[in-house]
């Protein structure tokens, strides 16, 4: 049975708050992990979603002193300073003493002084080793339930795990709290990977136990496939031109506004001078767009821009190597992009090397970054090396809302381009397989 809480309160990660509903007022959550998982972080990030709403925070560190603990946050965005100096925000170091007596007495007398709402102690397997299995229990016990519970303080106690280890401290800690969130490192493809893992929650449904994240500007960002759900949708009576005059014809009047486009043909078909043409025509008509490459450099495709007409480097392109990253890094890196550019198309060029990087986890991922422009409104063009006129499956294209494959085809000694929409939903259009030709740079459709 789930206990009732009266009120909830932000983690400070907007992900964990949609998984878990936020921490209840007055819980005890234990944070275990990994050196340099991102523990504190995580709870500098709670702690600091508190000021920012005006609830007095009180810092218990016994490991780091606070000036490298300001130093390490403003880097991340908190400036705990700011609050201090307001008289909000209270850091506490606390060196480690033979009677545990007096660190007990120390938390309980600031909780009192500082009226805090939020607390964070890290890391309180310092105080309970100290001790021993007996007496750390004696601690904790006083501790959660004389002090931190009669005064209502929604808490956050860290606690140190090292490798290869499961069980926290001596494993009474996970009895005695509300939550339990533990931070580790995984090794994949050979990246590390950070994980959280939501261990035990009294006051919520887990969907799901285990997501990745990364550590960036604002502190830890969570990556939650379809944690939102399906939310936005295409606007068939706004159109994108691709361009292409034959092409805008064959799909009635160019690309629905919002919708999910798969450019699907093997190499050299013209996926990218089609993806790049549709781009350079939304910015040049005074939109936006952004275009991602997973295989081709920056340089180039910026030279091949030029080609087609683009102006003073109008059209925002980037490049990363899947093999530096891992699949929540990469969603996290999409996410920052629509969310500083806001760009009207977001192109994800080459997702055959995301596929033979991400393996299972690439529909995963794609239906994630989906998911997150049809949230956000962004017209998604993604191309593929897929052959679908010749047969061959592409996963993702259940996910498209406009499939436009190209192949090439045989005649006599000459090797021909042709060109059809497979898919569009909801859109009268050209289902016949036509000819297509690249001349100068631009492409003509027969």
């Amino acid at each position: 049975m789930k206990i009732v809480y009266m009120r909830m309160m932000s983690t400070g990660s907007k992900e964990l708050d949609d998984i878990l509903g936020g921490f209840p007022e007055g819980a005890i959550v234990l944070v275990a992990g990994h050196p340099g998982a991102g523990k504190t972080t995580l709870a500098a990030q709670f702690m600091y979603a508190g000021l920012k709403a005006g609830s007095p925070g009180l810092y218990v560190s016994l490991s780091e002193r606070k000036e490298l603990f300001y130093m390490h946050m403003k880097e991340l965005g908190f400036n705990f300073a700011y609050y201090e100096e307001r008289g909000l925000f209270k850091f506490v170091w606390l060196p480690l003493m033979k009677n545990i007596v007096s660190p007990l007495n120390e938390v309980l007398m600031n909780i009192r002084e500082t009226g805090c709402d939020r607390l964070v102690i890290d890391p309180i397997t310092a105080l309970i080793d100290q001790v021993g299995r007996e007496g750390g229990r004696e601690f904790l016990h006083n501790l959660i339930n004389v002090g931190l519970r009669p005064a209502g303080v929604t808490s956050l106690l860290i606690a140190d795990l090292p490798y290869g280890r499961e069980v926290i401290g001596y494993g009474f800690e996970e009895f005695l709290v509300d939550g339990i969130l533990v931070l580790r490192y995984e090794e994949a493809r050979g990246l590390m990977k950070r994980m959280i893992e939501i261990r035990k929650s009294r006051w919520s449904d887990i969907p799901r136990i285990s997501y990745e994240f990364v550590i960036g500007e604002g502190g830890l960002h969570i990556y939650t496939p379809y944690v939102k759900g399906l939310k936005g949708g295409f606007d068939a009576e706004k159109r994108h031109s691709t361009g292409v005059e034959e092409l805008d014809e064959m799909l009635s009047g160019g690309l629905p506004r919002g919708s999910a486009v798969l450019i699907a043909g093997p190499s050299g078909t013209g996926k990218t001078m089609l993806a790049l043409t549709t781009s350079l025509t939304e910015v040049n008509g005074g939109g936006s767009a952004v275009y991602l490459s997973f295989e081709e450099p920056e340089g180039q495709l910026y030279q091949v821009a030029r080609m087609i007409g683009m102006r003073k480097d109008s059209l925002h392109i980037t490049s990363i190597s899947p093999r530096q990253y891992t699949p929540g890094a990469i969603y996290h890196y999409v996410s920052n992009l629509v969310e500083n550019m806001k760009p009207g198309i977001l192109v994800l060029d080459g997702l055959s090397a995301l596929e033979r990087q991400y393996g299972s986890e690439y529909m995963e991922l794609i239906k994630s970054i989906g998911l997150l422009c049809k949230a956000e409104g962004v017209t998604l063009i993604m191309t593929s090396l897929h052959d679908m006129l010749k047969g061959e499956r592409a996963g993702i294209s259940t996910l498209a809302d406009v499939v436009i494959a190209l192949t090439f085809e045989r005649r006599d000694d000459t090797r021909c381009r042709r060109i059809s929409v497979l898919k569009a939903r909801a859109v009268p259009h050209d289902t016949r397989v036509r000819d297509m030709e690249i001349v100068e740079s631009r492409i003509y459709i027969g």
